[in-house]
């Protein structure tokens, strides 16, 4: 957990924000959501101001995507390390983040006038998989305590390869991926394989066991410790304090837009407890407004002159300030004198009434119904042509094609650019030809390498009972009763199948129907038998990366 992660649960509770909203900006920001957030930390029991309904629509909606400072009350306790500490101002929330090291356990203590807490324990077993000594040397056996029942595999950050435990360590630090699969439910555990001397270390975040929630009280922090070990750690928290609201500092000057015109807000506004400012504006009928983190884009939408509010709040407080927008559109000039006319018929000549005369013209390249790239072609009276296509069909299965020297454009400098029939596959290497796919929310959740490898960041389950979920990327067949039946489709990273997967296919042909994912170059990748759910693709599948690069 991060920094900020409190500020954003009190806003779900408050309603500051909405429970759709705040799962956005922790998966942008943290990686995490907000059902794994609740589990560590709870809200706040100080609720904020509540806000305006404009207000609230947008500052949820954007001003909290660029929340960077620390709110009044939330504070970082830097402490030396194993030593007692006074805390002299109250806190209602206690959390540590920190790095255990070596063998064995710390307990760090929160002790008050109402009883002694525990902020947290550390320890260095704490019953998940792991390596059984700290770190080896290249070729030692590696084992594994508390190993689980699944596949093991070893990834050097390059490549995902299949191992049977022990094994013989490698040459560099890697991390061994544990994936058990129990009635489909795949659980994957990420190992560090350290090469070398190092220290075990165990590291968490955010962890507050009896400190969630307190009554507003000071107190002394102290650790014990168990074993050969030594911890670094920090501690955040809400410290009671009361909020000095926003004021302003220097009005705005009256703008004139003509075209789209940035204003930068901070700076007129002042927080006397140093909190990091949030803004937005109110709505108006000339200019659309964007604000993005502290700029403001003025876009010109109609002539006029309105009173923009521009709101400042602290997440506790809002206050505002005006500011005048008057905007004058430029005069949109049309060509009505008949001149620069363009004229694309063939054997005529506009007259100076704009009428057409049958007046032949001199130097005049015709070309005639030219389709690029596809499959018809009718050029008449043409020579040396250069036609960057393959596969030239003449139309209505007569030829009507009078060329000489008739070729393919192959010099384009990017490869990726040239004809299909420009490449030469056993001469040239396959370049940067990638395809993602993507679910309903428009994020990639799989990638096509160029050769036609699949990589996807979880597993692969073929036969599968289990059913999408709603956003998820899915292949579906249309049945009798006209009703969607997903039978491929990638949720949480993993690969779900109905029917089969069948790798290492070199020349694809799809089936009638088939759903196909084909390159810019018109290379075949992959394609899916919707009925059957079976996948049939180029090179090989490539599971449980740590990203799709």
């Amino acid at each position: 957990m991060k920094d900020h992660i409190p500020t954003i649960l009190d806003g779900v509770e408050s309603g500051t924000i909405t429970e759709k909203e705040a799962n956005a900006l922790l998966e942008h920001q943290y990686g995490t959501s907000l059902k794994e957030a609740r589990k560590f930390i709870k809200p706040k029991r100080r609720i904020a101001q509540i806000f305006t309904a404009a207000f609230l629509l947008i500052i949820a909606g954007i001003a909290f995507m660029f929340l960077q400072g620390d709110p009044t009350g939330y504070a970082v306790f830097n402490l030396p390390l194993n030593e007692a500490v006074v805390l002299s101002d109250p806190v209602d929330t206690l959390a540590l983040s920190g790095t255990l090291f070596g063998e064995g356990t710390a307990t760090v203590y929160f002790d008050t006038a109402q009883g002694s807490f525990v902020i947290a324990t550390l320890s260095s077993d704490t019953g998940i998989p792991r390596t059984a000594q700290p770190s080896y040397q290249p070729g030692e056996l590696v084992e594994i305590e508390h190993d689980l029942v699944g596949s093991h595999y070893l990834d050097d950050g390059e490549t995902t390869t299949p191992v049977s435990v022990p094994f013989e360590a490698p040459a560099a630090s890697a991390e061994l991926l544990i994936v058990s699969n129990e009635t489909g439910n795949i659980t994957t555990h990420r190992i560090p394989v350290l090469v070398g001397d190092f220290p075990r270390t165990t590291t968490v975040e955010n962890v507050c066991e009896e400190t969630c929630t307190l009554d507003p009280v000071n107190g002394t922090i102290r650790t014990e410790t168990e074993g050969d070990v030594t911890v670094d750690f920090t501690l955040s928290g809400d410290t009671v304090a009361e909020n000095k609201e926003p004021g302003l500092l220097v009005l705005y000057d009256p703008i004139v837009v003509t075209e789209e015109t940035t204003v930068e807000l901070d700076g007129h506004f002042v927080d006397p407890d140093g909190d990091l400012l949030l803004y937005s504006t109110s709505l108006t009928d000339i200019v659309e407004t964007t604000v993005v983190g502290t700029t403001l884009t003025l876009t010109p939408v109609a002539d006029g002159t309105e009173t923009i509010t521009i709101y400042a709040s602290d997440l506790e407080v809002i206050v505002e300030a005006q500011m005048v927008v008057t905007v004058v559109l430029p005069v949109n000039e049309t060509n009505e004198t008949g001149t620069n006319v363009t004229v694309n018929e063939t054997n005529s000549t506009p007259d100076v009434t704009g009428n057409e005369t049958n007046v032949t013209e001199t130097n005049v390249t015709t070309e005639t119904n030219v389709t690029v790239n596809d499959t018809f072609v009718n050029t008449t009276n043409a020579t040396n042509v250069t036609l960057p296509i393959s596969n030239v069909t003449q139309g209505n299965g007569t030829p009507n094609i009078n060329a000489t020297n008739l070729t393919l454009d192959c010099s384009n400098p990017d490869p990726n650019q040239r004809p299909v029939d420009c490449l030469n596959v056993e001469a040239e290497t396959f370049f940067e030809e990638q395809v993602y796919l993507e679910n309903v929310a428009r994020e990639q959740v799989a990638r096509f390498t160029s050769i036609g490898n699949l990589l996807i960041t979880g597993g692969i389950i073929e036969n599968s009972a289990l059913a999408p979920e709603e956003n998820d990327f899915r292949v579906t067949y249309k049945d009798s009763d006209f009703n969607q039946v997903p039978t491929v489709w990638i949720s949480d990273g993993t690969l779900h199948l109905k029917g089969r997967l069948y790798e290492e296919n070199n020349q694809l042909t799809p089936t009638s129907g088939s759903y196909t994912i084909i390159n810019r170059r018109g290379v075949y990748l992959a394609y899916v038998d919707r009925v059957q759910g079976d996948m049939y693709i180029r090179g090989n599948v490539i599971p449980y990366r740590r990203s799709l690069e």
